[in-house]
Parts: structure tokens; sequence; C-alpha cells
């Protein structure tokens, strides 16, 4: 399983081909999970003993944005499986090799606190209902945060046989994630398959040492981004001279955005490849570089939305597609201001506020 530009350019091209498809059945259709999981880009991130490509960072984001340029819902399923492999990364080593025996296997998570895990003898009992949990029909495990009994919030492991999934994704962005509400109601599980974003990881390496939630962002920045150029390239295939200054100007924007996001992943695996911390200041970078590629993207979809005119009302179109993935993925916790405004706190030499900054 490896994974070079040219094989996600091919997944691209796929997911393309079924993009109707995608969008009728509101989740990924059959030809393009099978095209994901050969890719390898939903395990990028993980030990070639797991059946991972064991990818750098700052070469994950192009990948990330190519597949969202094709069809966000795919880059949008790859990209939380990015935080799946983190969130596991403590998990005792058999576990951990157990839920990803499958190479082509999915996985799934919630960070919304909606259930409860109660201590029973040996093992927790957990029940809970849980939103916009993205790829849940294809998921073979999943992660759901609870309120742990004596223990504060943790994650839960739970494999699909435990899980009843709710059909409530009826929306337009991001249609195809399949972003359904799933519940749990008294699943057995044992006190190892709870874990914490904080928790020691239990393998070495420089994958180990990367601050989680910061890489996670970028991730998402990587997606935005690859929106807007795919945008932005259908635009110039046009050829239309009074769209010059707007393709001039966007290009410019979005191709710095990328490099400052970039640059900032890169200083923070170049810290973990040496076996140092990333300081608190480069971590904010990181989250402050997403943000302002955010911007950058929301502005360009915009403008472009606004240019083409009434052929941006038509699906056959990629304008209405774009423009309503992207206000989607803008929703989601990491677009939020409270990561621009803790990077700030931590360049002014206060403590950043949210307590997954520097996880």
């Amino acid at each position: 399983m490896s994974t070079g530009l040219d094989q996600t350019r091919e997944l691209a091209r796929i997911c393309r081909l079924h993009r109707n498809a995608t969008d009728d059945m509101r989740r990924l259709p059959p030809p393009v999970c099978e095209a994901l999981a050969a890719s390898g880009l939903s395990r990028a991130t993980l030990p070639k003993e797991l059946h991972g490509l064991e990818m750098d960072p700052p070469d994950l984001l192009e990948h990330y944005g190519i597949l969202a340029g094709a069809e966000a819902s795919v880059s949008w399923i790859a990209w939380n499986n990015l935080l799946f492999a983190h969130l596991t990364r403590s998990l005792a080593p058999r576990i951990r090799a157990d839920v990803f025996r499958e190479p082509g296997a999915i996985f799934a998570q919630s960070t919304r606190p909606g259930g409860r895990a109660l201590a029973q003898g040996t093992s927790f009992r957990v029940s809970g209902s849980w939103q916009l949990v993205s790829g849940c029909e294809l998921a073979e495990w999943l992660l759901l945060l609870c309120e742990i009994e004596g223990r504060g919030e943790q994650f839960a492991l739970l494999h699909k046989e435990q899980c009843k999934i709710q059909d409530t994704w009826y929306v337009g962005g991001l249609r195809g994630t399949g972003s359904h509400d799933v519940e749990v109601s008294d699943a057995a599980i044992s006190p190892e398959q709870l874990v914490s974003p904080g928790d020691a990881p239990t393998h070495e390496g420089a994958w180990a040492r990367l601050p989680i939630i910061s890489l996670v962002s970028a991730g998402f920045g990587a997606q935005t981004l690859g929106i807007a150029r795919a945008l932005l390239e259908a635009t110039a295939e046009r050829r239309e001279a009074g769209s010059a200054l707007l393709v001039g100007a966007h290009a410019a924007s979005l191709e710095a955005a990328e490099a400052h996001l970039r640059d900032g992943v890169d200083r923070l695996w170049r810290r973990a490849c040496a076996g140092e911390e990333a300081t608190l200041v480069e971590i904010g970078a990181v989250y402050a570089a997403t943000r302002h590629a955010n911007g950058v993207a929301r502005r360009a979809v915009a403008d472009l939305y606004d240019a083409a005119g009434t052929r941006a009302l038509y699906v056959s179109a990629p304008f209405e597609r774009a423009h309503r993935d992207l206000r989607a993925m803008l929703q989601h916790i990491v677009a939020q201001p409270i990561w621009t405004e803790d990077a700030g706190r931590a360049r002014l030499g206060l403590t950043p506020t949210h307590p997954l900054f520097a996880i």
C-alpha cells in the first residue's frame, strides 16, 4: 500500500466519476470506498506494521488538498481517520493491532460528549447518543466521547456491532460523509478500551511525538484550500479575459496560504524527528495558519461563485457544490476563532485556554 501523488490523483478521478452517487446515497459509494482503501490515505500516518503509509505530515497536506478538490466528502472521511489514528496511539499494542488488522478498514469518531460509561465489575457499560459521526456507516471501529464514572471525559472504543446508526444526515454540504447520529445501549468494553488525547503513546517514533490537534487542524486547512484551488482552476479553464484579475489575485493568496500552512507543519515535524517538543508558539502558528487558510479559501470561493453569475446555480457546474461543502466544513470546531486567539496568547507568553491546544 503506497500512495504517491499520482495514485491520489487517480483516486480523485474516481471520486469525480461518482459525485452524483455520493450525493444521492449520502455516503461514499462502493467504488469510491474501494479506491480510498487501496490508496491507504485513511491510514496515512500509521506505521507500516499496521498497514500504514508513515507519510510525512507536510506531504500529507497536498494529498488532502487534491482529494478535497475532487470530492470533499472523501477527503473529510480520510481526514477523520487521521484523528482516529492519533487517538488510538495510546492503546495497548495488542488492541491496536486488532483494530487496524484489516488493511482496508475505515474508522469514525465523535468528539462530542454524548454518552456515559459506568463501571460494572471489571468492565464498563457504555450508553448514549452521538451526533455528526462522519463515516459511521463505513466504520469498523468507532471512538465515542463519554463521561466516565469517576474519571472525567474519555473516548470509548466500540466495534460497529455495538452501535446503532440513526438516519439523520439530510443536509446540503458534505452530504456524502454520512454523518449520522450513533446510538449505543449498554455496550460492554474493557478499561483498556478507554483513551484520552493526552495519554502517553505506546509506540515510539516521530509521529508519536507530534501534537495531535494542531496537525488535525492543518489537515482541515489543506482541505479548504483544496476546494478553493479546484474552483479557481475550473474558472481559469474557461479562459475568460474578464476573470483575469480575480484569478490572478486568488491564485497568489491560495499559494501563499498553502506555503504558510506547510511551513508551520514542517517545523513541527522537524522538531518531532529530532526528538524535541514543539513550543507553544510553534503549535499556535499552525492553528493560526489553518484559520488564515480557511479565510483565504472562503473569500476565493465566494468571489468565484459571485463572478460565475447564473452558472453558479447549476449542479452541473462546480460552484454551488464547492460553496455548500466549504460552508459546511467551516462549522467545525477546528475552524472557530478560539484557536487564533490561543495562538495569540502563546505569542504573548500567556497560557492558551483550550485544553487540547498542545495535545
